[in-house]
């Protein structure tokens, strides 16, 4: 028998399938709970991939990798700009991995990639001189759209999104 609360309402007891003897409803919280977030993770997934490509293609200039040192300081970044392009390190070492089913996080050292000792430095800034050069702050500014449509679109769950007979 299930337990009512105080007020008489059926309390759930997560995957349980109760029926109510008032509504005749089954209740698949817990079923439904994960469902969506399967469905959720996967989003999270694919639009990840997206704002590390969209972070990666922002960074000017080619990192020719046997440029002398004038050119190297001809192509540097000023200040509040994105870091241009050196060497590449930093383009090519930022990832994403999950952290758990619904985080995912963006940056250098995680999802198979190295760890870019500098990152923050250009990203902050620091105390010993170096001004902020953000790239990664406005790369999830650029994407805040796609990031905002992909969680709150519908979501079609096999078994819950039927019209009740």
């Amino acid at each position: 028998m299930a337990e009512r609360d105080a007020n008489g309402r059926f309390i759930s007891s997560g995957n349980k399938k109760e029926v109510s003897k008032t509504g005749g409803y089954e209740w698949r919280g817990g079923d439904y709970t994960k469902a969506m977030q399967g469905a959720l993770s996967k989003r999270l997934d694919i639009v990840s991939t997206k704002v590390v490509v969209d972070i990666q293609r922002s960074f000017p200039g080619s990192g020719v990798a046997n440029a002398t040192a004038a050119e190297r300081r001809e192509n540097a970044s000023q200040p509040g700009e994105i870091p241009h392009v050196q060497f590449g390190f930093l383009r090519d070492n930022i990832g994403w991995m999950r952290v758990t089913r619904l985080v995912r996080r963006i940056g250098t050292g995680i999802g198979g990639t190295l760890s870019v000792p500098y990152a923050a430095s250009l990203e902050k800034g620091n105390d010993r001189g170096m001004q902020k050069r953000p790239y990664m702050r406005p790369g999830i500014r650029r994407n805040a759209r796609l990031i905002k449509k992909s969680l709150t679109a519908p979501v079609k769950l096999k078994g819950f999104n039927e019209k009740a007979v």
